[in-house]
């Protein structure tokens, strides 16, 4: 079984000071800790890195989603988008993480209703919405990714997350 290790970024004052800053000018170089076990994957917290790649194939799918869900599910997002945001403002993190996902539980449910009457054109359709509520979940996982206090405490489950959103999104790295 594998361990899973989070690290802070090394700041300047951890770095030697005969450490070349041409190398590195970003400051980025990690090297893991030296006392760890057989088999253990340590990472770098840090912030997503695939957020642009990620932001490209989901602006688009969430226009479309909120022309076919209508008011109900625009409506949604917005009021859940806007808890979202008081929430963070006022530093809650664990609140603001819950807000997110009640928002996407709360547009898939608005998704699932609207598209109802689908059901009865064609068994087909069926696959369409599975594909809607799919591309919901990932814009939770991503919203989820967003959070470095995650990070820090729970490693296995960032790594999870960031596998699950790029197996949901084939099109992103």
């Amino acid at each position: 079984r594998r361990r899973v290790v989070a690290a802070p970024v090394a700041s300047s004052k951890d770095r030697d000071d005969s450490e070349s800053t041409a190398d590195d000018p970003a400051g980025t170089a990690y090297e893991p800790p030296e006392n760890m076990p057989e088999g253990t994957i340590a990472f770098r917290y840090n912030k997503f890195q695939h957020n642009a790649r990620v932001a490209c194939f989901m602006l688009p799918c969430m226009g479309i989603l909120m022309a076919y869900g209508g008011k109900t599910t625009s409506s949604t997002v917005v009021a859940g988008a806007m808890v979202t945001y008081m929430l963070d403002f006022y530093g809650w993190k664990e609140g603001t993480l819950i807000s997110v996902w009640v928002t996407v539980i709360c547009a898939m449910a608005t998704l699932f209703l609207a598209s109802m009457h689908l059901y009865s054109v064609s068994i087909y359709n069926i696959a369409l919405v599975y594909n809607m509520l799919a591309f919901c979940a990932s814009c939770g996982l991503w919203g989820t990714l967003q959070f470095t206090s995650l990070q820090r405490q729970h490693p296995r489950t960032v790594l999870l997350c960031e596998r699950l959103l790029f197996a949901l999104m084939p099109a992103t790295p």
